[in-house]
C-alpha cells in the first residue's frame, strides 16, 4: 500500500494571499507526498485535491418543540483539482512529490473557521484522493485555518462615521448617535458620541424632559438555519456601559456626551495556563466571537444606545458594528502585507505549470533512497 502525506511550504502556512480581498488571490499551496511500500513500487491512475467546509450548530430551543436541535452539513469548496500528470500512468514509481495551487472560490461567501462554545462550528479540511492501479483508492487530510480580511478596520468604509439620528414616540427629544468607525477588534474601545436634542417645536414640553440615565450595549445575535423551520435567533449581551445623570434637565442646546465600552478578550490558555496551537482547523483567537456569515449560521453584532428619560417617554436606536479577530494594531500591520500581496497577485502566472518530483526504481539509488528517506523528498 503507498502512504500519503499532505505538507505545506517551507516555514509557511497552506493559505496564500487574504481571503475575503479577492485581488490578493486566495490559495491553498503544497505538496501531495506519495510513497510506495518498501521495495514495492506503484502506479498511480489519478491524484485530486479537494477542500471541504463543514458546518455545525447546536440549538438550545424549547420553541421547536425540542431542547436541544442539531445539525452538520459538508460543502466542496471550489471545485476538485487534479494534480496527477497522466503521461506518467502507467509508469512504475517508487515516490512523487506533487506541487498544487488549489484556488479559493471569489464568488461566493468563503466563511472563516470559527468554532464559539460547541454552539457553532465551521472547520475546513483538505483532501489528497490518490487512485493506485490495482490497489484502489486512498486518502489523507489536513486540517486548514481561513481567516477573512475583508472586515479590517483600515478599510475605507468603516472609518467612515456613522450618524443614527432617532425621536421618541411621543417627539418631545431628538437622540443622535455619532460611530467614527463601526470595525473593532480585541481590546478596541468602541467610541460613540450621544447627543440629546429638545424638540423646539414642543418646547412647552420639552423644556420639562429630564435625562435619568443612558445606556450603550453592545450585543450579538445569532442566527441559525434550522432545517424544516424558520430561522432561529439568539441575542446575547456581550458588554454594557452606563451613565446615570440624576434628573438632569435637557439643555436648550442640547446634550453631549462621548461613551465607550471595551470589546472583550477571550482568555485562549488552557488549564496549565498554556495557549495551545490552532487544533482541527479551528481558529485561536482572542476574539470569543466575531462577524460572519455561513450556511447554518450568521453572527452579527449591533450596539444599542438607550436613554431614560422622565417628563417623556425613553428613546433607544441602533447601529450595526463588526467585530473581527484582529486588533487596530494588527490592522495596521497587515496593511503592507495585504498591498503586497495584490501586487504579486497581478504580476504572477495564475496558470503557471508546477513541477514534480518523480522517482523511478530504475533512477540510481532509487528503491534505497525512498526506503530511507520516504517523507523528505522537496521541490528544488
Amino acid at each position: 500500500m503507498v502512504t500519503i502525506n499532505i505538507r505545506g511550504p517551507p516555514n509557511a502556512d497552506y493559505v496564500f494571499g487574504f481571503p475575503g480581498i479577492p485581488a490578493s488571490w486566495p490559495r491553498i499551496s503544497g505538496v501531495v507526498e506519495v510513497r510506495g511500500a518498501p521495495r514495492q513500487p506503484f502506479r498511480l491512475t489519478s491524484v485530486t485535491v479537494s477542500l471541504y467546509r463543514t458546518e455545525k450548530i447546536t440549538v438550545q430551543t424549547k420553541s421547536l418543540g425540542l431542547s436541544q436541535v442539531k445539525r452538520q452539513e459538508s460543502y466542496l469548496v471550489g471545485s476538485e483539482l487534479a494534480v496527477f500528470n497522466t503521461a506518467l500512468a502507467g509508469e512504475q514509481l517508487v515516490a512523487v512529490d506533487l506541487p498544487f495551487t488549489y484556488e479559493l472560490p471569489v464568488i461566493g461567501d468563503i466563511p472563516p473557521s470559527f468554532c464559539q462554545s460547541k454552539i457553532a462550528e465551521t472547520v475546513y479540511q483538505l483532501y489528497a484522493t490518490v487512485n493506485v492501479h490495482g490497489q484502489g483508492v486512498t486518502r489523507a487530510s489536513r486540517p486548514i485555518t481561513i481567516y477573512r480580511y475583508d472586515k479590517l478596520s483600515i478599510f475605507g468604509i468603516f472609518k467612515e462615521p456613522k450618524t443614527v439620528r432617532t425621536s421618541s414616540p411621543d417627539h418631545v427629544v431628538m437622540l443622535a448617535a455619532t460611530f467614527p468607525r463601526t470595525s473593532f477588534g480585541p481590546n478596541d474601545v468602541l467610541r460613540v458620541i450621544v447627543d440629546v436634542l429638545p424638540n423646539p417645536d414642543l418646547h412647552h414640553k420639552s423644556a420639562k424632559a429630564k435625562m435619568r440615565g443612558l445606556t450603550l450595549e453592545l450585543v450579538e445575535l445569532a442566527t441559525f438555519n434550522v432545517h424544516g423551520d424558520a430561522p432561529f435567533s439568539k441575542p446575547r449581551r456581550v458588554r454594557q456601559s452606563k451613565v446615570v445623570f440624576n434628573n438632569m434637565k435637557v439643555p436648550a442646546e442640547g446634550y453631549r456626551s462621548e461613551v465607550g465600552i471595551t470589546v472583550p478578550v477571550a482568555d485562549t490558555r488552557n488549564k496549565d495556563g498554556h495557549v495551545p496551537y490552532e487544533f482541527d482547523g479551528a481558529p485561536n483567537t482572542l476574539m470569543p466571537s466575531f462577524s460572519m456569515t455561513a450556511s447554518l449560521y450568521s453572527i452579527e453584532y449591533c450596539v444599542n444606545v438607550h436613554v431614560r428619560m422622565s417628563g417623556c417617554k425613553d428613546v433607544e436606536l441602533s447601529q450595526k458594528v463588526f467585530l473581527t479577530p484582529f486588533d487596530a494594531e494588527q490592522c495596521q500591520a497587515l496593511k503592507e502585507p495585504l498591498n503586497d500581496a495584490i501586487d504579486y497577485a497581478h504580476r504572477a502566472d495564475h496558470a503557471e505549470t508546477l513541477v514534480s518530483t518523480v522517482m523511478r526504481p530504475t533512477d540510481a539509488d532509487g528503491l534505497a533512497r525512498a526506503a530511507s528517506n520516504r517523507t523528505h523528498l522537496y521541490i528544488e
